[in-house]
């Protein structure tokens, strides 16, 4: 994969301020820039899955290569979090789970956010067993 490795001055500065993210953790998660674009890189077992590229924008977002198969972001944050009783968030997306490591709290992210409005065939809460829902905004 051709990436440049770790994030620009602006791109950090823009984390920073919008999103309250540090560069520490940025660093952490080993965030990419490219162009106008952010790369947020999905491990399994400690190797590159894929990277997910996000326009600041949100005007698209694209995986890179394109039709590999989908992990939660941060994955091997799962066998951190086994076994050790503490409790692990499923958050919907990358910057919310960035977000919540702030707080030394176990977070995963699913790989495609969630939709702005719920549709049919949604989960019933009254169904489900656990439901982790967070948005971190500023």
């Amino acid at each position: 994969m051709n990436m440049q490795h770790g994030l620009s001055p602006e791109h950090s500065e823009w984390l920073e301020n919008e999103r309250g993210l540090s560069v520490d953790v940025c660093n952490r998660f080993g965030l990419l820039s490219r162009g106008n674009e952010i790369g947020f890189p999905y491990f399994q077992k400690g190797a590159l899955s894929f990277v997910k590229w996000r326009k600041l924008d949100k005007s698209s977002m694209r995986i890179a290569p394109p039709g590999v198969s989908l992990i939660p972001f941060n994955i091997d944050e799962l066998s951190e979090a086994e076994g050790t009783g503490q409790s692990l968030v499923i958050s919907e997306g990358e910057f919310d789970c960035m977000a919540i490591a702030h707080t030394a709290i176990h977070a995963i992210s699913v790989p495609n956010g969630a939709p702005d409005r719920p549709g049919e065939g949604d989960i019933n809460p009254g169904t489900a067993r656990t439901i982790c829902c967070v948005a971190c905004h500023r």
